[in-house]
């Protein structure tokens, strides 16, 4: 491994215990094993840096939801595949939903970092609301809403609940359908 990834896979891991606001570069260099100097070579700053490792953790992501759902034959199988494959993204790296989720929900004071998390959040409500409308052609806006909120609460809530013990509840892709199908039969 070289050290741009030795630092990306130590800031992963140290952004994720202490959050972007309470990580220094320091702590960073230390767990990567190399100096402060080598960071800036390959980052051009903690926030540089907090902006990359975000950005491969949603190449991910993207690249995740982009498998489970290409070949999705309705709306309904896309978005069991998009819950799926966040969900089970999280399971298979557990640092990195811990990265996304606290950086989403801990509000980091930098500008550019929570430009990025609303830029990103957006887009994912956009996808959302854009496989109900698909889905239901016939809903209101408001009933789309309110079932956007459906799916994007289910996907925070077994997220939240795999970050807090995985072994707490039993997440299979037979439960995630069953939720998602009890959400879109509300309809």
């Amino acid at each position: 491994m070289d050290g741009r990834e030795r630092i990306l896979q130590a800031a992963i891991q140290v952004f994720s215990e202490e959050g972007f606001d309470h990580t220094s570069i320091r702590t960073i260099a230390a767990r990567a094993e190399v100096t402060n100097p080598s960071i800036y070579y390959h980052f051009e700053s903690k926030e540089g840096l907090f902006l990359a490792v975000l950005t491969e953790a949603m190449k991910r992501h993207g690249a995740s939801v982009f498998e489970a759902t290409t070949f999705a034959p309705s709306a309904r199988d896309i978005l069991v595949g998009f819950v799926q494959a966040t969900v089970f993204l999280v399971r298979e790296k557990p640092g990195m939903g811990r990265l996304i989720y606290g950086a989403r929900f801990g509000c980091p004071k930098n500008r550019s970092v929570r430009a990025f998390l609303e830029e990103k959040t957006t887009q994912t409500w956009a996808f959302v609301r854009s496989m109900l409308r698909r889905g239901f052609p016939d809903s209101s806006d408001q009933r789309v809403e309110l079932l956007a909120i459906g799916i994007m609460s289910l996907v925070n809530g077994l997220t939240q609940l795999l970050l807090d013990d995985e072994e707490m509840v039993d997440i299979s892709p037979e439960v995630i359908t069953n939720l998602v199908d009890l959400i879109l039969s509300t309809h």
